[in-house]
């Protein structure tokens, strides 16, 4: 139980203000179509929280998400789930480094094993509406992705650069009406501190008993909603 105590402990830092995801989405709370695939699969202590992937899962439905991109797919729980709540004519976009870059980038605090990235997505039915990116998220042109994109998330490499490249891109290919979601904010400093840079200029809240920001785009984008 240590570990979790000091995880709520780290989710106090952040200079954002905390609110219900309701707060942000009025009427969310009616959503009960989420599916969940796999739950007992993810990785401990390193994949989104039950909790924080069902607010996610939530928010697509509602906003009626389409076109997703994920920055950082790690072993693609998240992608999977995604996948899962869009409908058929849905894809998820999931980035990670190529697996020579993985190899040889250092001092980036959460790499991971590169044969290990998309493996839960791999031979579900959900992969078809998966497509796999390779690069560098700080020096593709995102447009290359597919852009703009319905909603979006940010849990990829956690330095502070990364996160500020991200952030700024993200903003940049999010459509009007659409989701930019971080993960791990108020847990990783850097993180945080990227994350509250922006908020200086853009509308993002952390979401209460979470280590999820969220930032909502004015508009209703390409569909009625």
């Amino acid at each position: 139980m240590a570990n979790v105590y000091t995880w709520f402990a780290a989710w106090s830092s952040g200079k954002l203000p905390r609110v219900r995801l309701t707060e942000i989405f009025p009427g969310i709370d009616a959503c009960s179509s989420a599916v969940v695939r796999s739950p007992e699969s993810r990785t401990i202590g390193a994949s989104l929280d039950l909790h924080e992937l069902i607010h996610i899962l939530c928010v697509a439905k509602y906003t009626q998400a389409r076109h997703v991109l994920e920055i950082g797919t790690f072993d693609g729980f998240t992608a999977l789930n995604l996948a899962a709540n869009l409908g058929d004519q849905g894809e998820v976009c999931t980035l990670d480094l190529p697996q020579e870059r993985q190899m040889a980038v250092e001092g980036i605090p959460n790499a991971c094993d590169p044969g290990i990235v998309g493996s839960k997505f791999r031979g579900q039915p959900e992969a078809e509406r998966i497509r796999q990116l390779w690069g560098d998220s700080t020096t593709t042109n995102w447009k290359e992705f597919g852009s703009p994109f319905d909603l979006i998330l940010i849990d990829g490499s956690h330095d502070y650069g990364y996160v500020k490249s991200d952030s700024a891109n993200a903003i940049k290919h999010i459509r009007p009406g659409g989701t930019v979601f971080w993960h791990d904010y108020g847990q990783f400093t850097d993180v945080s501190r990227a994350v509250d840079e922006l908020a200086v200029d853009y509308p993002i809240a952390a979401i209460v008993g979470t280590r999820l920001a969220c930032f909502r785009s004015p508009g209703t984008g390409a569909k009625d909603m």
